[in-house]
């Protein structure tokens, strides 16, 4: 960031979409428990939204009171990087639809943080995207399962 209004203007830009990208995921998981069975707690997304409006209003509120606009960076990066694990944890975890919120947060905290502060954020992103891989593709090396010999081979 080169200027203290640029920030502020980066932060108040933050929040007002993190209210956008959170009203079209519970419009589009609404419409879609509408016409399919969804496999996770409804009422327990619904609160997970609510938490992300009442966090983005407390941003708002926070950035016309308090003048540390590189702690605020950093905690508005720390509090999206929780509330996109709890919205991927309770819309099913490794295999859930929502897990292209981790690289927005990477790409937001590399505008707003300097380099060790985002070295941090990637390296959470990579933990759990390699993780994830790991366990789909999960097989086992050797299969020990006994031989039978064909009657070709004498």
């Amino acid at each position: 960031m080169t200027s203290a209004s640029e920030a502020r203007l980066w932060l108040a830009w933050l929040a007002k979409v993190r209210i956008l990208i959170v009203t079209l995921l519970l419009g589009i998981e609404l419409a879609l428990a509408q016409f399919t069975p969804v496999a996770f707690p409804m009422r327990l997304f619904i609160d997970a939204v609510l938490l992300a409006y009442t966090i983005s209003i407390f941003h708002l509120a926070l950035l016309k009171f308090w003048r540390e606009l590189r702690v605020q960076s950093a905690l508005q990066v720390a509090t999206d990087l929780l509330l996109v694990s709890l919205l991927i944890y309770v819309t099913g975890g490794a295999d859930s639809s929502l897990n292209f919120l981790y690289p927005l947060v990477i790409i937001v905290a590399s505008v707003l943080l300097p380099l060790p502060s985002l070295s941090f954020f990637t390296a959470e992103y990579w933990n759990y995207a390699t993780s994830r891989s790991y366990r789909r593709t999960r097989q086992p090396i050797l299969d020990y399962a006994p031989c039978r010999r064909s009657s070709l081979s004498t």
